[in-house]
Parts: structure tokens; C-alpha cells; sequence
């Protein structure tokens, strides 16, 4: 719940890993159909040590962008829920995709975000 993750913002370090796996996009009649591979683990540190697990039961932005790769654009954001952290998107948006990205918005502190982006062309 909203609740019990301020709680956790306020009582205990927390450091994600969010990570794209795989990616692909598939234009058709000028709409483009995206599916992603994400995965999520969260390491909590606090009084009693340091604990890394899957992210479950938590959903996570991610970004779909248009335009073109050096000047992206966001066209979309879907909020897939993590279950034993992993989730799907698979979802279709007007016009070309350059670009998935979860946590576009920087809402976590994640451990490495070189991972959070997968950039490609357009199959036609």
C-alpha cells in the first residue's frame, strides 16, 4: 500500500534494481505494439541488516517515447504490477517508438539505471 511505502521512505534505506530484460516494437498501420521483459529487486537496510528481494505486489512506471532517439518524446506511461519481480508490458500506442524506460520519472533510487532503457528501430 501508498501507506506502508512512506513508511518504509522514512524508516529504512531502500535500494531498487529495476531493469528492462528485453524489448521489442512492432509498427503496424501507424500504431506501434511494445513488449517488455522487467525485472525488480529491492534491497531494504535498516536496524536489523540489509535484505534483497523481488519487488512484489508493487507497480512501476514505465515510459514509452516517440520521436526520434536523439530527441525522445514521452507518448505513453503503463503501471504494470510486479509479481515475484517480473512483469510484462505488452501494450500498442499511435505513431513510431525510439525508446522503453521503467521508472522514467526517477520516483526510486535505483542501484544501476544503465539498464532502465532499451532503445530500437521499428520492425516494418
Amino acid at each position: 500500500s501508498a501507506r506502508a511505502l512512506v513508511d518504509e521512505w522514512f524508516t529504512q534505506r531502500v535500494v531498487y534494481d529495476l531493469a528492462i530484460d528485453s524489448a521489442t516494437s512492432e509498427r503496424s498501420g501507424g500504431q506501434t505494439r511494445v513488449v517488455a521483459q522487467l525485472r525488480a529487486h529491492r534491497t531494504t537496510t535498516d536496524s536489523a541488516g540489509e535484505r534483497t528481494a523481488p519487488v512484489n505486489a508493487q507497480r512501476v512506471t514505465v515510459g514509452i517515447f516517440g520521436g526520434t532517439r536523439e530527441a525522445p518524446v514521452l507518448r505513453a506511461i503503463v503501471r504494470p504490477m510486479l509479481r515475484d519481480g517480473v512483469a510484462q508490458v505488452d501494450t500498442t500506442v499511435s505513431g513510431e517508438v525510439v525508446a522503453v524506460e521503467v521508472d522514467p520519472q526517477l520516483r526510486v533510487l535505483d542501484r544501476d539505471r544503465s539498464n532502465n532503457r532499451k532503445r530500437f528501430g521499428v520492425v516494418r
